[in-house]
């Protein structure tokens, strides 16, 4: 048995509640239809970084000094608007690029987080998750909820939607903004309904990658 720990990169609070939650089931996902060693995936990871944030330089310094307690390593980046997705390289692929050069940590492990616009798409892209974390019947129609998982790559501001559904589900003004629940959410979620949205599948491809270099070819 092999013990596969992880480590994160995230740039708020709730994007962390998701992926502390999904990211698990992701790896034991692919694990399933792989033929190497039995491993053990741990629930959370070794450590969590970018809260508060810090300039690149700091991430580094401090990822470097944890890496010797997690085989991958996970970055989350939001694309956001179009001036948020220019920079996305620089906030995401340039932090792997250097914590490779500093502790020589594989470039390959360190894994690319980056859903189309917010984590909140993510979060979308499953309605019948959704219905049963709101406790809603399986046929019941959930406003400006996609129906299809591709449909959540356009919608312009995730957040909004978001919001919106839980104004309406609660009967509570705008005025005080309510919590989503990512971590039910991604305890619910259908991989497979996951891996049709196009960021999400890139993040698979990735994330295979970084299997194979620990111990799982034939993924």
């Amino acid at each position: 048995m092999t013990y596969i720990s992880w480590g994160l990169y995230v740039e708020g609070r709730t994007d962390a509640d998701y992926f502390n939650v999904l990211i698990p089931r992701m790896i034991t996902h692919l694990l399933r239809g792989s033929d190497g060693p039995i491993s053990l995936v741990p629930d959370l990871p070794a450590h969590t970084f970018g809260i508060p944030r810090l300039n690149l330089d700091a991430i580094t310094e401090k990822v470097c000094e944890g890496s010797e307690a997690f085989h991958l390593f996970f970055v989350h980046g939001d694309t956001g608007g179009r001036a948020v997705a220019e920079q996305l390289e620089h906030r995401t692929c340039a932090l792997c690029e250097r914590i490779q050069a500093s502790c020589d940590f594989r470039r390959d492990r360190c894994i690319v987080i980056a859903p189309n616009r917010e984590t909140e798409a993510w979060t979308l892209a499953d309605i019948s998750a959704v219905r049963r974390v709101f406790g809603f019947t399986a046929d019941a129609h959930l406003n400006n909820i996609p129906t299809t998982p591709t449909q959540v790559e356009h919608i312009q501001d995730p957040k909004r939607v978001t919001q919106e559904f839980l104004e309406v589900v609660s009967g509570t003004a705008r005025r005080k903004r309510l919590r989503w629940p990512f971590e039910n959410i991604a305890q619910e979620q259908n991989i497979d309904l996951l891996l049709q949205v196009p960021s999400f599948r890139t993040f698979s491809e990735a994330l295979k990658v970084a299997l194979r270099g620990v111990g799982h070819p034939n993924i």
